[in-house]
């Protein structure tokens, strides 16, 4: 199910059985229709879990309908920089998620990020 991987639901897995293991990969996060301090409070906490501390990037969605969309773009990276450790790698604001572009990612597939370019490219 897609929406197990929300910052919602995955900061409310953290502490449980089922809480995953995000060491040593990329991990793409997007939310729809939440307001910017319900982003601020999930990241806040999903970034003083440690959690992030070992994945090899962060890579933020376009956060479809979440408000105010005026401050949107800037704060969501602003809240990508602040959750994840310094030499982490972020790009926030790719056009994927529950917006027009709904693009399919195939899991365990390697990926290569080019984080001035804001691209992410499957490798095969």
């Amino acid at each position: 199910m897609a929406d197990q991987w929300k910052p919602l639901t995955l900061t409310s897995l953290l502490g449980t059985p089922l809480e995953p293991v995000l060491d040593d990969c990329v991990l793409f996060l997007e939310e729809v229709d939440e307001p910017l301090y319900r982003l601020d409070r999930m990241l806040t906490h999903l970034g003083g879990s440690v959690k992030l501390r070992n994945v090899k990037a962060l890579i933020g969605g376009s956060l479809h309908g979440c408000r105010p969309a005026s401050k949107r773009s800037g704060v969501w990276r602003e809240l990508l920089l602040k959750a994840a450790a310094p030499d982490i790698p972020i790009v926030g604001g790719l056009s994927f998620g529950h917006g027009a572009t709904n693009l399919a990612f195939p899991l365990g597939v390697p990926v290569e990020l080019d984080t001035g370019a804001h691209r992410v490219m499957w490798r095969s």
